[in-house]
C-alpha cells in the first residue's frame, strides 16, 4: 500500500476558505438572541421562554447547518487523502457547491480512473456532495417557509419587529407595543443579519442568525465587549497617571462617604424601628387574643362559672392567659384539635363573652371524626382588639 504524503498546499488553502463558504455557515456562528413577550404576562413577571415551535425552528436550522459543516470538513479530508495518495491536487479547483460543469469533469476524471481504491474515494466524495446539496435545500426551504427578515443599514431589531407584527401579522399598534415591551433586543445589527420572526397569535418570539453578514452576532458582542474593556484600560491608566494628585481627593471623598453611609444606615435604623412599631400597632389593632382549654379546666381555673343544670359565664379574664392571638387580616379560623387538649373527640364549642352571635358574627364547624373544629369569623370588625374564651367539651 502506498503510503499517504502530507496535504498539499492547495488543500491547505481550501481549509482555510471553509469558515466563508457553502451556506455562509452561520454555525459559527448561531448565536441565538431570543425576545419573547406574553400579552398576559403580569408586571414585574420574567418574559417566558421561546414557544417549542420557535426552539424547534431553530435547532432544526442549527442541525442543518451543523450538518453541511461536519460534510464539507469529510470533503476536505476525502480531497486530502485523494491528493496523498495520488500526489496530484483534486481535479477541479471549485470544491464546493459543484457547477455541472465540475462536477461533469469530476465524473469523467473518475470514469478513466483505473485505481479502484481512488474511484471508490472519488465515488464518496460525488456522495458527500449530493448529501451536502441536499441538506442545503432544506435549508433553502427553511428559510423560504419562515421568511426571515435580512437586515439592511441604519435598520434595528425593535424596528423589524415592530413593523413585522403590523405589517405582515396586521396586529393592532398598542398590542404591537404591549408584545414588545419587555422583549429583549439585539444591537446594533449589522446589515446581512437574518431576524427571524414568530407569531402565534399570542406570543412573539424571535432569535438573530449570522445570514449573509461577514461576522456572527457572538463575534460582534466579542467585539463590543473588548472596546469596553478597552476604553476602561485606557481610563485606569490615566487615573494611574493621576494618582498623586487624587489622593487627598479620594481620601476626603471616602470620609464623606463613610460620614453619609453611618448617616443613612442611622436614618434607615430609625425608619426600620417606626416600621416595626407601625406593624406592632397595626397588628394589635387587628388581632384577635384567644384562650383555647377543656370546658373542665376552665371552671376549675374559676375563668367561667357554671356546672350541671347551670347556666356557663365567664368569671374572670386576665390578659396574662391570652397567649394566642390571629391578626384577623390574613386568617379568619381558628382551629382546634381534640388530641392536644386531651380530648378522645370534640362534642361542643361555647365562646366567652357570649354577646358575640353563632350564625351572624362567627360560625362553628366540627369536622364528621370530632377530631377537629374550626372557629370561623364571619364580622371580623367585632372581634378586632378583643379576647376571647373558648371552651371546648
Amino acid at each position: 500500500m502506498q503510503r499517504e504524503s502530507k496535504p498539499s498546499s492547495h488543500l491547505k488553502n481550501n481549509q482555510l476558505k471553509t469558515v466563508t463558504v457553502g451556506i455562509s455557515l452561520t454555525i459559527l456562528f448561531i448565536t441565538t438572541f431570543f425576545i419573547s413577550c406574553n400579552i398576559d404576562t403580569k408586571e414585574g413577571e420574567k418574559s417566558p421562554g421561546p414557544p417549542p415551535y420557535v426552539e424547534s425552528v431553530k435547532e432544526k436550522l442549527m442541525g442543518l447547518e451543523k450538518e453541511i459543516q461536519k460534510k464539507e470538513n469529510e470533503k476536505l479530508k476525502l480531497i486530502a487523502r485523494f491528493e496523498a495518495k495520488t500526489g496530484k491536487k483534486f481535479p477541479i479547483g471549485l470544491i464546493f457547491n459543484l457547477g455541472k460543469q465540475e462536477r461533469q469533469v469530476l465524473e469523467e476524471y473518475i470514469m478513466n480512473e483505473k485505481n479502484i481504491s481512488i474511484k471508490e474515494l472519488l465515488k464518496t466524495l460525488v456522495k458527500k456532495e449530493d448529501e451536502i446539496r441536499e441538506l442545503q435545500e432544506e435549508h433553502k426551504t427553511l428559510n423560504e417557509q419562515h421568511k426571515p427578515h435580512v437586515v439592511k443599514k441604519g435598520e434595528n431589531h425593535y424596528q423589524i419587529a415592530i413593523e413585522y407584527l403590523l405589517f405582515k401579522r396586521g396586529i393592532d399598534k398598542d398590542e404591537a407595543k404591549k408584545l414588545l415591551n419587555k422583549a429583549l433586543f439585539f444591537d446594533p445589527l449589522t446589515p446581512g443579519f437574518k431576524v427571524w420572526n414568530f407569531y402565534d397569535g399570542k406570543e412573539y418570539s424571535s432569535f438573530v442568525t449570522q445570514g449573509q453578514a461577514s461576522i456572527s452576532p457572538a463575534e460582534l458582542e466579542r467585539r463590543k465587549k473588548e472596546e469596553i474593556e478597552k476604553l476602561i484600560e485606557e481610563e485606569r491608566l490615566k487615573a494611574l497617571e493621576r494618582e498623586d494628585e487624587l489622593k487627598k481627593a479620594t481620601k476626603e471623598f471616602k470620609a464623606a462617604q463613610l460620614k453619609k453611609q453611618k448617616e443613612l444606615e442611622a436614618a434607615r435604623e430609625r425608619n426600620r424601628q417606626i416600621e416595626e412599631q407601625k406593624r406592632q400597632m397595626e397588628q394589635q389593632l387587628n388581632s384577635l387574643y384567644y384562650l383555647v382549654d377543656t370546658e373542665k379546666n376552665l371552671i376549675e381555673s374559676r375563668i367561667i362559672a357554671g356546672g350541671f343544670l347551670k347556666r356557663k359565664k365567664l368569671k374572670t379574664m386576665n390578659p396574662m392567659d391570652f397567649k394566642n392571638s390571629i391578626d384577623l387580616r390574613m386568617s379568619k379560623t381558628i382551629n382546634i384539635n381534640a388530641g392536644l387538649l386531651g380530648l378522645k373527640k370534640i362534642k361542643k364549642v361555647m365562646l366567652f363573652p357570649k354577646h358575640y352571635k353563632k350564625g351572624v358574627d362567627f360560625k362553628i364547624d366540627i369536622g364528621q371524626d370530632k377530631q377537629e373544629a374550626n372557629i370561623i369569623i364571619l364580622k371580623e370588625e367585632k372581634f378586632k382588639k378583643q379576647s376571647l374564651i373558648i371552651s371546648v367539651q
